[in-house]
C-alpha cells in the first residue's frame, strides 16, 4: 500500500453493536487517493475484534484496515494518543467506533477543501444524532456556528464540533503533544483548540455527513451533569496552562469563572466545603476576566454557605 493521503483514526472499546457501521462508513468512501483505517482497540472483551477481522479478511477494501488490540486497557486518552501517532497520512479523519459516516463523498469534499485552502487547519460538518435507536437532527445537540470560518475563540466558545466530522492536517498536530493534553478528560475540545492555533477551521453548514450515537455505554453520554461540568472545567484549566495568543486569556478565564460558579451550585446540596471551593475559584477568575456580576453572585453564594 502506498503512503496514505488520509488516515482515519478510530478508537474502540466494546463496540460490537456499532463497529460494523463505523467501518462500513469508511470503506464506502468514494475517493481517488489512498486511505488507511487505524483501529485502536482498547482491549475489548466482546466481539469487536472478531468483527474487525471479518472485514479485513472478506471486504474488498479490507486492506485499508490496520487493526491493533492492546493487551491491556490503556484508557481512552492514552489509546487516542496512540492511535494518532500511528496515523501516517497527510490528513487525519476522526470517527470513533460507535459513530459512523453516512455520506460516501465526505472525505473527498473535506480533503478537496483543505487541499485548496492551505491556511486552514481542519474542517468539520453537521451530524445527525441517533438516540435510543431513533435518528434526529443534531441541531439541538450542537448549536450551529453563525459563520463558516472559525478561529480559536470560536472553537472554545461552544460544543458544536462533532468528533466524527473532523478532518485535519497532520502537520497542525504538535510533534510533541502538551502534557496537559495527555491528561485531559475532554480530549476532543483540547485537540480542536490545538489545531485552531495552526489555522482557522472551516464549517460545512447544513452538510449532515455523519451520525453521532448517544447510548448508555458512551463515555460522554453516561456522565452526569456535574461530571460533565467537572470535565469541561478540567479542559479549560489545562488549556489555560499552555502557550496561546494573549487575546484568548480573558475569554478562558471567563469560561473558568462561569464553570466554577455552576459547579459551586451543583455541589451546594452535596458538599458545602467543595461548593465553597468552586465559588472561591469563580471569584478569583471573575476578577481576572472583569466579570463583576459573576463576582457578586459567587461572593453571595459563598457567604451563604458559611
Amino acid at each position: 500500500m502506498k503512503t496514505p493521503v488520509v488516515s482515519v483514526c478510530m478508537i474502540t472499546y466494546n463496540h460490537e453493536k456499532y463497529i460494523a457501521e463505523a467501518i462500513e462508513g469508511v470503506l464506502m468512501q468514494e475517493v481517488d487517493f489512498e486511505v488507511e483505517l487505524i483501529i485502536a482497540d482498547d482491549c475489548s472483551t466482546d466481539r469487536t475484534g472478531e468483527i474487525v477481522h471479518d472485514y479485513i479478511e472478506h471486504h474488498p477494501r479490507g486492506n485499508w484496515i490496520k487493526y491493533t488490540r492492546h493487551q491491556s486497557n490503556l484508557g481512552m486518552m492514552p489509546n487516542f494518543i496512540w492511535a494518532l501517532k500511528a496515523c501516517q497520512g497527510k490528513y487525519i479523519a476522526l470517527c470513533e467506533g460507535d459513530d459512523y459516516w453516512s455520506f460516501d463523498n465526505k472525505l473527498a469534499k473535506q480533503i478537496s477543501f483543505l487541499n485548496q485552502n492551505s491556511s486552514y487547519s481542519f474542517s468539520f460538518h453537521d451530524c445527525n444524532v441517533i438516540k435510543n435507536g431513533k435518528l434526529s437532527s443534531g441541531d439541538k445537540y450542537w448549536p450551529q456556528p453563525r459563520v463558516s470560518n472559525l478561529n480559536s475563540k470560536d472553537i472554545l466558545s461552544s460544543q458544536f464540533v462533532p468528533t466524527c466530522s473532523v478532518v485535519f492536517k497532520t502537520l497542525c498536530l504538535p510533534k510533541k503533544l502538551p502534557d496537559e493534553f495527555i491528561v485531559a478528560n475532554n480530549g476532543d475540545r483540547f485537540l480542536f483548540f490545538l489545531l485552531s492555533l495552526c489555522g482557522p477551521a472551516h464549517y460545512f453548514k447544513g452538510a449532515y455527513f455523519g451520525n453521532y450515537r448517544i447510548h448508555s455505554e458512551g463515555f460522554w453520554s453516561k456522565l452526569t451533569r456535574l461530571e460533565k461540568h467537572l470535565f469541561t472545567l478540567n479542559s479549560f484549566l489545562l488549556i489555560n496552562r499552555i502557550d496561546k495568543p494573549k487575546f484568548l486569556y480573558k475569554y478562558i478565564w471567563k469560561k473558568i469563572s462561569h464553570l466554577s460558579y455552576e459547579l459551586g451550585k451543583d455541589y451546594s446540596v452535596v458538599d458545602k466545603s467543595v461548593s465553597r471551593y468552586f465559588f472561591w475559584m469563580s471569584i478569583v477568575y471573575s476578577i481576572n476576566s472583569f466579570q463583576f456580576k459573576v463576582f457578586l453572585y459567587a461572593s453571595l453564594k459563598m457567604l451563604k454557605s458559611l
